[in-house]
């Protein structure tokens, strides 16, 4: 859909489908959210592949970025860190709430059902993850990888195939 939502630009109620391949900042519906930037009511199903810091809807959401009320169906791949079912990394200051992902999610280190890495005063609720999560190291079925709060969310254990999880 887009590739950096920034300087407090808002997206409401939109989707993306197909297909999103890169190398870092990859999202099935934004690449970069970030600099007081808020989504809400947004989905996409698309497949997302690259490198690192890749998320079935958002690559990263940084710097008071805020995503609300939205969700994520396809997979995504990637030969490195960061790599979330829904978002790749939520971090510095900012907000995911009320999300989840139904995708898989597959990378080397900080790979999560629904984020890679949460950090930096960030914070996810109210959300939840049902794809699989795979990686060889800080993998989680809802986070790979936690340094912040992650309240009222959780993972299917079954279909993560994972029994654990940095936060949820």
């Amino acid at each position: 859909m887009i590739g950096q939502n920034n300087n407090y630009s808002s997206i409401s109620s939109c989707y993306s489908t197909g297909s999103v391949s890169g190398t870092t900042y990859v999202g099935g519906f934004v690449g970069w959210n970030r600099t007081n930037a808020v989504i809400t009511d947004s989905y996409s199903t698309c497949s997302v592949s690259g490198t690192a810091v890749l998320g079935g809807f958002a690559g990263i959401n940084h710097t008071y970025g805020f995503i609300y009320n939205s969700y994520s169906t396809g997979n995504a791949t990637g030969t490195g860190d960061h790599i979330g079912g829904f978002v790749g990394s939520n971090n510095n200051f900012s907000i995911t709430s009320n999300c989840y992902s139904m995708g898989s999610a597959g990378g080397v280190g900080r790979v999560g059902g629904l984020a890679g890495t949460n950090g930096n005063d960030s914070t996810i609720s109210n959300s939840y993850s049902t794809g699989s999560a795979s990686g060889s190291s800080n993998v989680g079925g809802l986070v790979g990888y936690n340094q912040n709060t992650v309240t009222n969310s959780f993972w299917d254990t079954s279909s993560s195939e994972q029994g654990s999880s940095a936060g949820g």
